[in-house]
C-alpha cells in the first residue's frame, strides 16, 4: 500500500493520499487547518479566535455532524467544548467571571451573587457538558467561593515547590542528602 503526502511552501501537509482516497487539507494564513476534505467532499471546518486558538469546529458529511464552540481559560486550556451558541454565552460569562476576579482584575460587586446566577442558568440550558462542569462546581461550592471573592493564591508556594522538584530531579542519583540540603538553601 503506497501513501503520499503533499505540503506546501511553510512545510504545511495539504494533503493524503492512500489506496485512492485523498484527504485535502486547506491551511489558513496563520498556518492553522481552516477545512479538511476527503475524495472533494468538505467534511469539517475550523475558526480560530483572536489568540489563534480553535474556537469553532463544523463537522458536515459525516456522523456525527455539528457544531461544537471551544472555551478556553486565562491560560489557554480548553474549559468547555459545548454544541450551541447559548451555551457557548454561558461557558464565555463563567470564564469572565473567573478572568475579573482574579489578580488585577475588575472583581464584581457580588462575585458570590455572579456565580450562583451563572450555576442557575447552566442547570437550566441542557447541554450536558456544562451541566456536568456546574454540578462539579455547586459540589465544591465553598472553594469557588473563597477563589471568587478572596485575593489569596497558591502561587508562591507552588513555584518554591516546583523549583524543589527540580532540585531534587537534578542531583537524583548524583549526591548525597547533605549536599541535596546544602544546595536547596544556597538557592534559596
Amino acid at each position: 500500500m503506497v501513501r503520499s503526502f503533499l505540503y506546501d511552501a511553510a512545510g504545511n501537509l495539504t494533503s493524503d493520499t492512500m489506496a485512492g482516497s485523498a484527504t485535502a487539507y486547506a491551511i489558513s494564513d496563520a498556518g492553522r487547518i481552516a477545512q479538511v476534505s476527503v475524495g472533494g467532499v468538505v467534511k469539517a471546518t475550523y475558526l480560530y479566535d483572536g489568540k489563534n486558538r480553535l474556537s469553532v469546529r463544523q463537522t458536515v458529511n459525516m456522523t456525527p455532524s455539528g457544531t461544537q464552540h471551544l472555551i478556553h481559560d486565562v491560560w489557554d486550556h480548553v474549559l468547555v467544548e459545548t454544541n450551541g451558541a447559548g451555551q457557548a454565552v454561558l461557558a464565555r460569562r463563567f470564564t469572565m467571571l473567573v478572568r475579573a476576579c482574579g489578580v488585577g482584575g475588575d472583581r464584581p460587586a457580588d462575585p458570590a451573587g455572579e456565580r450562583d446566577r451563572w450555576l442557575l442558568d447552566t442547570g437550566n440550558c441542557g447541554d450536558t457538558a456544562l451541566g456536568t462542569l456546574a454540578a462539579g462546581l455547586a459540589q465544591d461550592g465553598a472553594a469557588l467561593q473563597a477563589a471568587l471573592t478572596t485575593s489569596w493564591s497558591n502561587a508562591q508556594a507552588e513555584g518554591q515547590i516546583s523549583r524543589l522538584k527540580m532540585l531534587e530531579r537534578t542531583m537524583y542519583g548524583r549526591a548525597s542528602f547533605a549536599l541535596l540540603r546544602r544546595r536547596t538553601l544556597i538557592a534559596a
